[in-house]
């Protein structure tokens, strides 16, 4: 889970699998869709400059106001944000960057242009104004986004088509609180649902095995992306040996409705491999009837 994203269908017991950093941005793909999203798995963060002078090679810029998607998808609180909103002068210019723990560090700035019911137009470059590209991305509506490297300057194949997956495996920018109560973006290993069609929910009384279909509560199930996030885990502190390591919570299981509404209780047994390398959690699972 440092290194990769891996989407999870529990019907089929199929997987597909791509690196964190594979990808930049992604469209969403409904006909009436215009939110952008970037990528949440490598502390990417966005500075709305508020500047339309997209020619510029230098833009001033303040660490407390760069932005992140919230690890909700609540569409509503994307980076972005509702960039149709242009000016007189026209669309305005973003910088893209990545956060290094102190600051972020802007390395591509890139203007939208106009969403239709089919496509995006946008251009991009290096901040220092160097390659500048153009380009149209056609939607697929059979998929929750399209996505876009600014490497190789192409759409890629990333997720699964909506209907195909259901839980997706993944590190993730969330907020978390500093001692003194200062909100800061934080790199998390957690599971985001399939947001808008996959719902889940806890069950931390139960224990995984008496759990049954009569344990569904539809009042406490959620479609929030970050429903079952990162807290199936903690850090477990010997202060004799003064060591750290991540361990499941044992008393954490989940019921999780699939995209073809078929209920399954899911219950995470580790987090480490057979060579005790942190990142591989293994979990079992098993439909309700």
């Amino acid at each position: 889970m440092y290194n990769f994203q891996t989407f999870y269908d529990l019907s089929s017991n199929s997987s597909s699998t791509n690196p964190n950093g594979s990808w930049d941005l992604a469209f969403e793909n409904t006909t009436d869709g215009w939110h952008i999203r970037i990528n949440y798995s490598n502390f990417s963060g966005v500075y709305r400059t508020g500047s339309t002078d997209f020619n510029a090679t230098s833009y001033t810029t303040e660490d407390k106001n760069w932005i992140y998607d919230a690890s909700s998808g609540n569409p509503d609180s994307t980076a972005v944000g509702n960039w149709r909103d242009t000016t007189s002068e026209g669309p305005l210019v973003y910088l893209i960057g990545t956060y290094d723990g102190i600051r972020y560090k802007p390395y591509r700035k890139i203007k939208f242009s106009a969403v239709t019911d089919t496509s995006y137009m946008f251009t991009f470059a290096n901040f220092d104004n160097s390659d500048v590209n153009e380009f149209t991305i056609k939607k697929n509506p059979s998929f929750n986004n399209t996505y876009f490297s600014f490497k190789t300057k192409d759409t890629l194949s990333v997720e699964p088509s909506k209907n195909n997956w259901d839980i997706l495996f993944t590190q993730y920018t969330t907020t978390l609180f500093t001692k003194e109560g200062i909100a800061t973006p934080y790199i998390v290993r957690g599971i985001y649902v399939n947001p808008g069609i996959v719902s889940a929910m806890v069950d931390s009384l139960t224990g995984y095995a008496n759990i049954t279909s009569g344990h569904i509560d539809l009042s406490k199930m959620s479609s929030i992306q970050d429903n079952i996030g990162y807290n199936w885990k903690a850090v477990e502190i010997n202060q004799s040996a003064n060591t750290a390591r991540y361990a499941v919570r044992k008393n954490y299981s989940y019921i999780i409705r699939d995209t073809e509404g078929v209920f399954y209780k899911l219950h995470f047994l580790t987090y480490v491999n057979d060579s005790l390398l942190v990142g591989y959690p293994m979990f079992e699972k098993e439909r309700l009837e």
